[in-house]
């Protein structure tokens, strides 16, 4: 039984933005028999407001379109020890997440309660959601914190949850569906992978110092550490930079990793210098990749270049700021370059998030370099450029993370590793 997920980041606006998604939904519904609609954020985001018109919308203007409502909430539990959180103030975030989306129109059919563990749910705590909410205790389950995130479908596999839904959605219960094993065989080859004793030690310098604001790039990491066998781990450099820990921090980290963001920019790109010099595998990601070219040039060739980005300078070699360009595009690759190797084929597409272009009086000076451009857009714009006689030193503008997925790893994190491990340059970080 296919399904289709599609996150939400919309920010309230006009309302042509309405149609515009509903016709999307619509579209999808006429081609997977489930579509799942993620809404981000927190219910009262005025960033949900779009969204939960369209669902809306949908519900009345459709008898073709069965929906149903997945609350996801935090449940507070007390201490053994702490008499002081009584019942109503455990489930107060529940009940009021529900009514707040039924205020919304939505009236959630299932309700999902985030949990440290499921041992640790007051007695009576159901119930009370129950009958508060009006919601059948069956259709409220238990979505705990597992040390291995993957194994989660089974866990509300346990719970019947599928059985629920397929009833909800006037489905047989005993419907054939075809079931992934991916995230179950995944599962099992990222515990083998954490039971590891040493483990790679990968330094990214990003938008942000936050797991849960850049878990992607994390991710994509994890996604190619499992499919290597081989453990990582990853080491925010953002929050632990000092003038005097930065050569310290360089050396003991086994590659590095440079995304977006406008901050930090000094000890970005004294990061990315050590880097090139000394061999250390490197990939740089959206404003990364501007940050290694204009470096490069400027240490490399001796050439003053700015990044109207960071100095909106005249100077003929810049990189130029442009329009926000957002979405998915098609690079044509070169052959006999580390960009033609790692993806095995002539065209990709891959997902951008960036706002500024390479002029042509860079790409001349490039082409005289040992920087080489390895691909570029339909509209002949360089999308990724590599360094010969370097170990790995690739970047991109796009962002590779976006693609990666469990047992699927994105191919540039997956090279990027396997460099590290076949360079010997691992440190042995436990």
């Amino acid at each position: 039984m296919p399904t289709s997920r599609r996150r939400s980041g919309i920010r309230g606006g006009p309302r042509f933005k309405n149609a515009a998604d509903k016709e999307w939904i619509e579209k999808q519904t006429q081609k997977f028999d489930i579509t799942i609609l993620e809404v981000g954020g927190t219910i009262g985001d005025p960033e949900n407001y779009i969204l939960f018109e369209v669902i809306n919308d949908l519900k009345h203007s459709s008898s073709d379109i069965e929906e149903i409502t997945i609350l996801i909430s935090p449940y507070f539990h007390p201490k053994s020890d702490d008499k002081k959180f009584e019942l109503s103030y455990r489930t107060k975030l529940v009940r009021q997440s529900f009514m707040k989306a039924r205020e919304r129109g939505l009236i959630p059919d299932f309700i999902a309660l985030r949990v440290e563990n499921t041992e640790e749910i007051c007695k009576n705590d159901i119930a009370y959601i129950s009958s508060d909410c009006k919601i059948c205790e069956r259709n409220i389950f238990f979505d705990p914190n597992c040390k291995n995130p993957y194994e989660l479908p089974s866990v509300l596999s346990g719970q019947r949850f599928i059985h629920r839904l397929l009833r909800t959605l006037n489905l047989k219960p005993g419907l054939h569906y075809q079931k992934d094993r991916r995230i179950e065989n995944y599962a099992s080859a990222w515990n083998a992978v954490q039971n590891q004793r040493s483990s790679i030690l990968i330094g990214i310098l990003g938008e942000t110092v936050c797991y849960d604001s850049y878990v992607s790039l994390k991710d994509a990491i994890e996604h190619a550490s499992v499919f290597l066998k081989q453990k990582s781990e990853v080491v925010w450099l953002d929050e632990k930079i000092t003038n005097s820990s930065l050569r310290k921090l360089f050396s003991i980290i086994d590659g590095l990793i440079v995304g977006e963001g406008i901050f930090k920019i000094k000890e970005k790109t004294t990061f990315l210098n050590l880097a090139y010099e000394n061999g250390k595998p490197t990939l740089a990601i959206s404003f990364g990749a501007d940050l290694a070219v204009a470096e490069y040039i400027r240490n490399s060739l001796q050439k003053d270049i700015y990044i109207q980005e960071i100095k909106n300078e005249k100077n003929p070699l810049r990189i130029q700021k442009t329009k926000l360009i957002l979405g998915e595009h098609k690079h044509y690759l070169d052959p006999q370059t580390l960009a033609r190797k790692i993806y095995k084929k002539n065209v990709i597409f891959e997902r951008s998030r960036h706002c500024s272009w390479i002029n042509n009086q860079v790409i001349k000076v490039i082409k005289k370099s040992d920087m080489i451009i390895s691909g570029s857009t339909a509209n002949h714009n360089p999308s990724i450029f590599e360094v010969k006689n370097h170990p790995f030193y690739l970047a991109v503008k796009f962002h590779p993370e976006y693609k990666s997925r469990p047992g699927i790893p994105h191919p540039i994190f997956v090279s990027f590793l396997k460099t590290i491990i076949n360079s010997g340059l691992k440190t042995g970080a436990s």
